[in-house]
């Protein structure tokens, strides 16, 4: 600024003759550069689909859409290919809109009586009577604007739609600035500031002098810059006001809009001479005009994401500058505003700035860098080795070794400049007092550092061009230190920056005596300028080699590559500057370094600047992508915020056609725009798409999904990527619960059915049971009386026998007759009933009956009841009385009729795990005539029912009766086989 105002002033004494010369001159350069700018524009009319050439406004949108207003022909938006028109009366309320605002509530359109807000592809309109064309809108905070009409300034409330006046008393706003988070207003009556409801007049103080105020601007510097008709441009600060401009030296004062650019340039728009734009570094005016934009009534001007300017002229239509081939990084997008060096260690770029910040250059990346401070000192420059870490603030020394840290300092330096790295103990230090060499020592165990001072000449810059050799400059000094050995040779000029070049050999730049190239030979510096008869090789700023060898030199206000040989003189390849494209802005001294692919990048006062090396057509901004809307069959939503989210995670199974719709926009390279894809999980990796941002999927299975999706142009450069997870929801029949439920269910049923056959079954079972129980009952009483009327013969036959033994008098023998016999009757009533016996007591039954008949039969026949030791009879259960009709068999028909004496023997042994019974007998076999159904009793037949009863599951005989030994006609004896079951 304080260069600026020299010039001026310089300006301003020279004769006047000689100042409309110099004017003209200015004035043919002027014209030359806007001929070199007409590369760098495209005009819009009506025959390209413009709505109207009477254009009032325009506004980028955050989907990236110019939008456009006009007088009297509505509202429309460019995607870069086609105009898009609204002017629907019903829909947008008036045809007649002349301001713009694009916050985080949407886009906001202030008309004829009217404000327009348009969200979610939605227009609605509010009139507000009375207030003539809104004319200007502000964000005054998050739920209110502040609106400039022709007839009054008003406060709007978003969400009551309330209008509240805002009023200066006695004069007229002309224009409204949010500045220190007050508002001002430059006024008929100068320049007024709101304090807690109330208005302060801050310029011009002495309300006898009062001008018009047509334009207020708020800058990067700190202040408001304001057009006022009387006085020219004047600059407003805390420290008061300063004419900038006199009113006679503004090219017009017809201003529609000041707009800051870089560089500290400032853009008028004017009714009648188009935009001036006066840049402050080199006092310049620049007019672009009539030949650019069609027409000299300029409205309205923005720059896109591109760094493209958009100028609407009421009546010449539209026009677009647009600029090439670089990257320009602003605050906040740094970590500080003003950058104070730019330093390269092995591929990483280090960006310092003088807030004591640094930022870091990484796959094109700026990424901020965590800096400690140590003692509290900024760090402002740093080196390292392998062993050790050196960092510097403007007065101290700091050594990092072994995760200690060491510190050196001088009451000498009052300010450190520049450090670098010898080897891992020694490091070279540039002060404000010359050249100082800090090493490391160890002596006694103790580590210390120590300070050596080499020059006394200021010290500016060191470079390292190879191992334990050093370059070095001050403002006119340049210097080596090689071999530990210093050289110094004083120099004439002033140098600007130092690189190496090949070789050893040094290139250094300077400010006004060109390039020189730097050898030692013979201990002596050699110093050979490098001179170029068809190249201005003066004012160097700062310069760097990249990959590929290409020298690139910055001077103030351009930038240049150029093939050199060291023998040779230097080749132009190209030249960057504003006729290029290149921004307005001035490059700073020693800051320019070569980066990653094929990238220079360049400390501006603007912030840093990015070159793209062997490309000078495009931007390196990529298309911005924006979704349009996300539907199903039934729903559908247009902007993705926390409501939105969470209804995509609870789409429904029946919804699950999905359609997503992304518009890409690019200002720069409009066409053709490709889009890719992932459908995660489903997707690995991208799927380029031919149906434009339109994506569909059908049918698509329950679970949790994330559609990426992004978008890229000719050159391509991609967009950033949009992400939007979603969910389907599971039908209630694939649920857990409801399997769950289902198999809970299932299992019931059966249940049911199983308990319900279960008690049919059992209620048959039950019936059954008691049907066999009765004919159990029925065949035990059965058996019961077969068994007690089994041979009445017998008792009848014993009872008379007691009866004859009492008539002959034999009563002893009588009594102990009938105390066996009742012994045995009451053996057979007690087990009648009985499934079971033990088989002690069918022995002891049987030896009773044998006895009453052995007696009854007159001793004609002895018997034998054998058990062997294997058999515990008390511990036995067989059926009971099986055994008796077997016996009673054999003395019945198995007694000799020879007068030979009879002899039965019941005999018990196992067979298997079935006890077996012999009754055999000495009598005449099976020999005789009688048939076997007279020789088997009722008797037999009912026990070998039984039998069979008892072994029917098996293929057991339980019966066998063989004949006794002989021939055929003289057998004698019978035995009887009988299988007891011992479990039943």
């Amino acid at each position: 600024m304080n260069a600026y105002l020299n010039s001026v002033y310089r300006f301003r004494l020279l004769p006047g003759l000689v100042q409309v010369v110099i004017w003209l001159i200015l004035n043919c350069l002027f014209y030359i550069y806007c001929q070199g700018q007409m590369k760098h524009y495209q005009h819009f009319d009506v025959s390209d689909g413009l709505l109207s050439n009477r254009l009032t406004g325009i506004v980028e949108g955050p989907d990236s859409y110019i939008w456009i207003t006009s007088e009297g022909a509505g509202i429309c938006r460019y995607d870069g290919l086609f105009f898009e028109h609204f002017n629907d009366r019903d829909s947008i309320g008036t045809s007649y809109y002349y301001s713009s605002l694009a916050d985080e509530s949407g886009l906001w359109f202030g008309g004829e009586n009217y404000l327009l807000h348009f969200l979610d592809d939605h227009f609605q309109p509010f009139p507000i009577t009375g207030v003539g064309p809104v004319r200007q809108i502000l964000t005054y905070n998050d739920s209110i604007l502040l609106c400039l009409a022709d007839e009054t300034a008003f406060y709007f409330e978003k969400s009551s739609q309330r209008v509240n006046p805002l009023i200066i008393p006695q004069v007229k706003i002309n224009q409204i600035v949010q500045y220190q988070e007050t508002i001002w207003a430059a006024t008929t009556g100068g320049i007024f500031e709101n304090n807690e409801d109330s208005w302060q007049r801050i310029y011009p103080l002495d309300s006898s002098h009062v001008s018009n105020c047509i334009a207020l601007l708020k800058t990067h510097e700190p202040g408001l810059l304001v057009v006022d008709e009387k006085n020219g441009l004047i600059k407003i600060d805390e420290n008061g006001s300063e004419v900038l401009l006199a009113a006679g030296q503004l090219p017009s004062l017809n201003i529609s809009f000041i707009k800051s650019g870089a560089l500290g340039d400032i853009y008028f728009g004017t009714r009648d001479k188009g935009i001036q734009i006066l840049q402050l570094f080199d006092s310049l005016w620049i007019q672009i005009g009539e030949n650019q934009l069609q027409f000299n009534h300029v409205t309205s001007m923005i720059f896109d994401q591109w760094e493209n300017a958009w100028v609407t002229t009421n009546g010449g239509g539209l026009t677009k500058f647009y600029t090439e081939s670089y990257n320009l990084y602003k605050s906040p997008g740094l970590s500080g505003r003003y950058i104070r060096q730019i330093e390269k260690w092995q591929d990483t770029l280090f960006i310092n700035y003088q807030n004591g910040r640094w930022d870091q250059i990484v796959n094109d990346q700026i990424i901020p860098v965590s800096v400690n401070t140590l003692q509290n000192e900024k760090i402002i420059a740093f080196s390292s080795s392998n062993e050790s870490k050196w960092f510097a603030s403007e007065k101290r020394i700091f050594l990092l070794r072994d995760t200690f840290v060491y510190e050196t300092y001088s009451s000498d330096w009052e300010r450190i400049h520049d450090l670098e790295v010898l080897d891992s103990t020694r490091l070279m230090v540039a002060t404000n007092r010359g050249l100082q060499m800090v090493s490391f020592h160890t002596i006694d165990s103790a580590s210390i550092l120590k300070s050596e001072h080499l020059s006394d000449d200021e010290i500016k810059f060191i470079v390292k061009s190879d191992e334990d050799h050093l370059w070095f400059f001050g403002d006119r000094i340049i210097g080596t230190y090689r071999d530990r050995a210093l050289f110094i040779e004083p120099i004439s000029y002033k140098p600007s920056c130092l690189i190496s070049f090949e070789n050893g050999t040094m290139l250094l730049g300077t400010r006004a005596d060109g390039l020189f190239l730097i050898d030692l030979e013979t201990e002596k510096i050699k110093v050979t300028a490098v001179s170029s008869s068809a190249i201005d090789l003066k004012n160097i700023r700062s310069m760097a080699i990249d990959r590929m060898g290409y020298l690139w030199i910055a001077s103030q206000n351009q930038v240049s590559q150029y093939r050199m040989i060291k023998s040779e003189a230097p080749q132009l390849i190209k030249t960057y500057d504003q006729n290029s494209g290149l921004p307005r802005l001035e490059f700073y001294e020693n800051m320019m370094q070569a980066g990653p692919n094929d990238k220079i990048y360049l400390g501006t006062s603007g912030g840093l600047l990015e070159i793209i090396s062997q490309s000078n057509l495009q931007s390196a901004r990529g298309p911005v992508l924006s979704m349009i809307h996300f539907s199903t069959l039934e729903n559908q939503v247009r902007v993705l915020n926390a409501n939105t989210r969470n209804w995509l995670q609870t789409i429904r199974p029946e919804e699950a056609d999905i359609n997503i719709l992304f518009k890409a926009i690019d200002q720069r390279s409009p066409e053709p725009i490709h889009y890719q894809y992932q459908l995660q999980p489903k997707d690995k990796d991208w799927i380029a798409t031919h149906a434009g941002g339109n994506f569909q999927f059908y049918s698509l299975p329950p679970g949790r999904y994330n559609f990426l999706v992004r978008a890229r142009n000719r050159d391509g450069r991609l967009s950033d990527t949009i992400e939007i997870p979603f969910r389907i929801l599971t039908p209630f029949y694939k649920q857990w619960w409801f399997a769950l439920f289902f198999l809970l269910s299932i299992g019931v049923l059966i249940y049911g059915i199983y308990r319900w056959r279960l008690n049919v079954q059992l209620k048959k079972n039950r019936q059954l049971t008691e049907s066999l129980k009765t004919q159990n009952k029925i065949l035990r009483l059965e058996q019961a009386a077969g068994r007690l009327q089994m041979n009445p013969h017998f008792i009848f036959n014993a009872l008379q026998s007691i009866q004859s033994s009492i008539s002959e008098g034999a009563r002893d023998k009588a009594r102990n007759d009938l105390q066996v016999f009742s012994k045995l009757m009451r053996g057979y009533l007690d087990h009648a009933r009985a499934e079971k016996i033990m088989l002690e007591d069918e022995i002891n039954l049987l030896d009773q009956y044998l006895r009453v008949e052995q007696d009854l039969k007159g001793n004609c026949f002895d018997y034998e009841i054998h058990v062997p030791e294997t058999i515990d009879p008390t511990f036995i259960e067989i059926p009971a009385m099986l055994l008796q009709p077997f016996v009673e068999n054999a003395i019945k028909h198995g007694l000799p009729a020879n007068g030979i004496k009879g002899l039965i023997k019941v005999e018990f042994d196992w067979r298997g795990k079935y006890l077996r019974c012999i009754i055999s007998d000495n009598g005449p076999g099976f020999h005789s005539k009688k048939s076997s159904r007279d020789h088997q009793s009722a008797g037999m037949e009912i026990t070998r029912e039984r039998l069979q009863a008892f072994f029917k599951n098996t293929s057991l005989n339980p019966l066998v009766i063989k004949s006794g030994s002989g021939n055929q006609n003289e057998r004698t004896g019978t035995e009887i086989q009988v299988l007891l079951p011992t479990e039943f």
